[in-house]
């Protein structure tokens, strides 16, 4: 190739490794001049034709012998040698080179439409030498080039009028992109017309039609021009297309048979007339057939005149070797005007066979004999076999009969197609569809005027084959092997299949016997197992599963095998809504492309609210046409069975991942706001993000009510929707804030919820409204929410209806028992308790009101309070209101009891307060009124005068009298001590009992509490008591003693006499010196009280009129506080109902435990005390001693009073320190 030195590397590759092998060789230029063709560029389409000539360098002649080249590329012809005499002369000196002469031996010649690089060579061998002439030739393209290498052909046109359109259609192989602008014709030809848009561009490396070419039969005659393709980039070159047309009215009409049979005969000879339809004469020039098997004979230069015919001028003979062949070809008529061609078929009547349900494109002529293998089957099972019967052949093939050898298969025909039409067509023979045909013995016995089924030309039939086992397996055999065949007759062929089976005992049963899926829609795949039980023996292996709805669709276990008549998954059943008919796919829009969900950072778009709207217009229809259930035969194909069959349903779902609707907020107050959240669940194996939105718009709003309430409904909430109708359209009520509407990514199957929503009712109504859900799922979601504003209204109920004003208005009666009341308390007699058990003043008048809730929801009464500034008291005026600072619920249509009462100063007839009561509703206003009788304000005013008179010398006069009388009885209890008898062994006397104290523990003993009036003076007690009493304390001071301390100093003197005497004396000082510590304490307190009575609220000392008050909110406090630091040892108190002296009695009775009851009656010592005062006949202290007396006498022994226990902290007062 070049002339110099070449170096190169030659590598050698072993099995022990490569070697290396240096080559240089140096190139010389050649004796025979001969050069390379290197570098040579030749453009797509066009011919490269360069001639090989060679010098001979020798002195003699130079022989050429050979010739060639070995790539199919470069072509090799001969020169031309001029004329007929010269070529003769130079045909001989052809290959023969003179010596020291150069001579043209051959031409190459190259062409290729296709772009890119060819190498090849050209091998020269002569007698004296062999040359290898190297080409290297590289294809391009030009910048705009015709996509045909020929001209554009519009062929022969026959008729007048008739147009033949064709595509101009160019490539640009260049590296930039072409512009064409015009397109020109060479001449003004009024057949063609060019149809050019107008500026079109070319991008490099693009096949692109420019423009359409049409030409129109006017006239006849021959027609030929050029089109002109002119660009921006090169405005002087232009690419050129050349065209022809043939405009010949008329036509050629060739009438014969065309169709030969291979099977029949070895030869065959059809004729053909040939009319001429042309104005003019015509020509015959050749008849050809591009085959060997024919043979065509006509008569040589036969014209046909204008309008005639000749019978029988092409014969064609077809020569067959007998084999089944069938093909079509070409018989080609060229004359003068046209070439027509005319399509022979050759067939061999055999029908295509092939096992399957519905027919192929190109079935085959030979079929294999393993279409009807049953393989193994169920003794109970039937199996079906499909046969498909393609008729391609040129002729109507007619099945005229069949044969089967085996009683228990039948043959029907399923159905008939129009491969052509590709639709079911008309059944030909005697053949019903479905209906099993009557076999024949054999071929001979076939025959009759119809035939059971003819075939036309093209269509197809199919065939069920069935088996359905009619053997009966011994007891002992569980298998059976049958073997058989199936023969089919038709008018050229018998067809023979063979049939085989084992049958096996057992079936295959499902479990459940129908699938139910569940609900769906696209976007969401559910899954449901498939289970199976099979009775065989052997192990049954499942081969597949087939379902006849796409979106119900089977997937089979990896190697499942039935086994031992148990239960088993053989696979899962999916249901994908989106994988039907993408008309009942709501999801997707009009042209079967799923729609997509607004921006979340965008507002509710109208769009998205009509696609709405429409997306349920279709699912109505779908609803109402039943296409949302769905159900689906499942094939569960095994190696025994094929045929078992399961059924599955599911059912198409509404897409929504709302999982509550409506969404309803219940009873909400007026004025407040309730919170509520939208619940939403993602089936969908993969994350989502949902967003809440509200529609601003209200006139929208208002005008989708409608259409809400409607699918609502239609969604079968029909109980909930009719209440909901009735309820006001008002989304002013409802306010999603910007911070719920923020997007939440909500995992793949899983809940979540969006919001929260805000419902502020501003009336007492039921009202309603609608917000959105968007998502990327299901793309808008509408939720119907609503409330019912309400709200709890408190009223007092009297007699005479709801009232303003409470009421105190006591008769005459009345005003007289508080006259007799207060002169009897001014005497010093004590004040009868109440019904209720507790003691009012005398001149407390009590009234009850009932506190009714007429509303529609609960209110919490936080306080009441009397009085004009409302600081929370619950005395003010004389009007006192008990537990007013407590708070407590009031249900609807619930009643709470008020208990007030007036102590009156009988100085006015008429008294008022105001009193406020603070609810969750508000602050509701009443007004406390007592209306006295005018005529016993003197009377009442003279007595409660003597009343208030007395009270504080009473008070300290009791005070006094308790002291001194606990004084005397523990001296009295400490001398009785001393004096006491003492039996064998230090033991009591006989009949003389042990104190409570000594009998058993004080943890022990059940205690009955009375709790005492305030300012009244404490109960007297002996010594013994006393005694006791100081064990009741030791045991509250020390709990973890309590047990055994307490009758320490009795029990002691029992075990030990000599010992126990002088503890026991030790036992008494100590009680005698504790009950003077109390005394003294309960002087100081009984002096306080009054004082601190008096001070109350800033007002006149006022007697109480209920001495059972509730106790403060910091008092609550610190008697927690105390019960913490000391525990209750006393039992829970209970109402005093009795009398003075008979809770006294009961005291004591209770104190000694299992002493019995005494015979009379103890005075009560505050009784005595307050006779004493106001008598002045005998001193307190004999008065003392005569309460005591009966005590001692009886042995009666009261126990110290325990603190009082409310079911909480321990509270102590006056009353129980004393």
């Amino acid at each position: 190739r070049t002339i110099g030195v070449v170096d190169g590397l030659l590598v050698i590759h072993t099995s022990v490794g490569g070697f290396f092998y240096p080559i240089r060789a140096v190139g010389v230029q050649s004796p025979y001049l001969l050069q390379p063709f290197l570098n040579v560029t030749a453009h797509a389409g066009a011919t490269y034709s360069p001639p090989i000539s060679i010098f001979n360098p020798l002195d003699a002649m130079l022989h050429v012998k050979e010739v060639y080249t070995s790539e199919n590329f470069l072509h090799l012809t001969m020169p031309d040698l001029g004329s007929s005499e010269a070529a003769a002369d130079a045909m001989k000196l052809r290959w023969q080179v003179p010596p020291q002469t150069s001579k043209a031996i051959i031409n190459v010649a190259f062409s290729s439409n296709s772009p890119g690089r060819y190498r090849g060579y050209v091998h020269v061998k002569t007698d004296a030498d062999t040359m290898i002439i190297p080409f290297d030739i590289l294809v391009v393209l030009p910048p705009l080039q015709h996509a045909s290498s020929s001209s554009i052909d519009f062929g022969t046109l026959t008729a007048p009028g008739m147009t033949v359109e064709q595509a101009l259609v160019l490539v640009n192989t260049g590296s930039t992109d072409i512009t064409i602008n015009a397109i020109d014709l060479s001449n003004s030809d009024a057949a063609l017309s060019v149809r050019f848009p107008g500026e079109t561009l070319v991008r490099r490396g693009v096949r692109l039609t420019v423009a359409a070419l049409v030409f129109r039969a006017d006239a006849e005659g021959d027609f030929s021009g050029s089109i002109f393709v002119r660009t921006f980039e090169d405005a002087h070159n232009h690419l050129q297309v050349s065209y022809t047309a043939r405009v010949l009215f008329g036509t050629l009409r060739c009438s014969g048979d065309t169709r030969f049979s291979s099977l029949r005969g070895s030869r065959q000879s059809n004729s053909f007339s040939i009319t001429n339809a042309f104005s003019r004469p015509l020509l015959i020039e050749r008849a050809h057939i591009d085959s060997p098997n024919f043979h065509v004979e006509h008569l040589p230069e036969l014209v046909i005149g204008a309008g005639s015919t000749a019978s029988a001028c092409i014969s064609v003979k077809y020569l067959s070797n007998g084999s089944a062949v069938s093909y079509d070809t070409q018989l080609e008529i060229q004359t003068n005007a046209t070439t027509h061609r005319v399509t022979l078929s050759v067939y061999h009547g055999l029908l295509g066979i092939i096992g399957g349900a519905e027919p192929i494109a190109q079935p085959p002529f030979q079929f294999t004999d393993d279409l009807l293998l049953f393989g193994k089957i169920g003794n109970l099972e039937k199996r079906v076999r499909q046969l498909v019967l393609h008729n391609r052949n040129p002729v109507p093939i007619s099945l005229v009969g069949f044969a089967l050898s085996l009683p228990s298969v039948s043959v029907s025909v399923g159905t008939v197609w129009d491969n052509e039409t590709k639709s079911e067509t008309v059944t030909e023979g005697s053949a019903q569809l479905g209906v099993p045909m009557v076999p024949v013995p054999s071929r001979a016995s076939c025959g009759g005027a119809v035939p059971l089924l003819m075939l036309r030309p093209g269509s197809s039939a199919r065939l069920d084959v069935e088996l359905a086992p009619s053997e009966k397996l011994s007891n002992d055999a569980d298998v059976l092997n049958m073997n058989g065949s199936l023969e089919l007759f038709t008018d050229y062929q018998t067809a023979v299949l063979n049939i085989s089976y084992t049958m096996m005992r057992g079936s295959i049963s499902f479990v459940p016997a129908m699938l139910r899926v569940g609900l769906g829609f696209p976007g969401v795949t559910l899954r449901k197992p498939i289970t199976a039980r099979s009775t065989f023996k052997l192990p049954v292996k499942v081969v597949g599963l087939e379902s006849s709805d796409p979106r119900l669709t089977p997937v089979v276990a990896a190697d499942t095998r039935l086994t031992g008549d148990a239960r088993f998954q053989i696979g899962t059943l999916y249901f994908d809504a989106s994988r039907g008919n993408r008309s009942e796919n709501i999801l997707l829009d009009g042209d079967g492309n799923k729609m997509k969900p607004a921006l979340p950072s965008s507002p509710l778009l109208p769009s998205e609210v009509e696609a709405l709207a429409a997306r349920r217009k279709r699912w109505t229809i779908l609803k109402e046409a039943g296409a949302t259930e769905l159900r689906a035969s499942i094939n569960v194909v095994t190696e025994l069975v094929e045929n078992a069959k399961l059924i599955a349903r599911a059912t198409l779902a509404w897409p929504t991942i709302v999982t509550l609707a409506p969404l309803s907020f219940g009873l909400v107050h007026v004025g407040t706001a309730q919170q509520a959240y939208v619940t939403l669940q993602n089936r969908a194996d993969h994350p989502i993000w949902v967003q809440l939105v509200d529609q601003l718009d209200v006139e929208a709003t208002l005008a989708r009510d409608d259409a809400l309430v409607q699918w609502t409904k239609h969604r079968g909430h029909n109980e909930s929707i009719e209440v909901i109708r009735r309820a006001t359209l008002t989304p002013s009520a409802f306010h999603v804030p910007d911070s719920s509407r923020g997007v939440v990514v909500l995992p793949a199957n899983s809940e979540g919820r969006v919001g929260p929503l805000f419902f502020t009712p501003t009336s007492e109504a039921h009202v309603r409204s609608h917000v959105f859900v968007r998502s990327n799922l299901t793309l808008l979601d509408e939720v119907l929410v609503h409330g019912v504003g309400g709200a709890g209204r408190l009223v007092i109920r009297a007699d005479e209806g709801d009232v303003r004003e409470l009421l105190f208005s006591p008769s005459v009666s009345k005003m007289k028992a508080a006259e007799a009341r207060m002169l009897e308390a001014a005497s010093g007699a004590a004040t009868a308790p109440s019904s209720d058990g507790y003691v009012a003043a005398p001149n407390a008048f009590a009234q009850s009101f009932m506190l009714r809730n007429i509303g529609a929801l609960d209110v919490r009464v936080e306080k009441m309070a009397l009085g004009p500034d409302g600081r929370g008291r619950c005395s003010h005026g004389g009007f006192t209101l008990e537990a007013c600072a407590h708070p407590f619920f009031v249900s609807p249509g619930a009643s709470r009891e008020l208990r007030a009462s007036f102590e009156a100063d009988f100085s006015q007839t008429e008294s008022r307060t105001p009193l406020q009561i603070f609810t969750s509703a508000g602050v509701l206003e009443f007004e406390l009124v007592a209306q006295l009788p005018a005529e016993m304000l003197p009377r009442c005013a003279t007595a409660a005068r003597l009343y208030e008179r007395m009270k504080p010398y009473a008070a300290w006069q009791q005070a006094l009298a308790a002291t001194l009388l606990l004084v005397a009885l523990a001296m009295a209890a400490q001398l009785g001590l001393r004096r006491l008898p003492r039996g064998p062994l230090g033991a009591w006397p006989d009949g003389l009992k042990l104190p409570p104290a000594a009998n058993a523990p004080a943890c022990m003993q059940r205690v009955q509490h009375v709790q005492p009036q305030e300012a009244e003076p404490p109960t007297a007690t002996t010594g013994i008591e006393a005694s006791a009493a100081a064990t009741s304390v030791s045991a509250r001071a020390e709990p973890a003693k309590s047990c055994k301390g307490g009758a320490a100093a009795a029990l002691a003197s029992v075990e030990a006499p000599p010992r126990r005497a002088a503890q026991a004396e030790s036992a008494a000082s100590v009680a005698a010196s504790l009950a003077t510590s109390l005394a003294t304490a309960s002087l100081a307190i009984a002096a306080v009280g009054p004082a601190t009575s008096a001070a109350k609220d800033d007002e006149p000392p006022r007697p109480r009129s209920l001495t059972h008050a509730e106790p403060a909110a910091d008092d609550v406090s610190a008697a927690e506080a105390e019960r913490k630091r000391q525990p209750c040892v006393a039992a829970r108190p209970v109402k005093r109902k009795e009398s003075s002296s008979e809770a006294a009695h009961v005291a004591t009775s209770s104190a000694t435990a299992s002493q019995p009851a005494p015979a009379h009656t103890v005075q009560p010592l505050g009784a005595a005390v307050r006779a004493h005062t106001v008598a002045e006949t005998k001193p307190p202290v004999e008065d003392a001693r005569a309460a005591a007396k009966p005590l001692a006498e009886t042995g009666a022994v009261p126990s110290a009073m325990p603190p009082k226990c409310f079911g909480g902290p321990c509270q102590r007062d006056a009353h129980d320190a004393s």
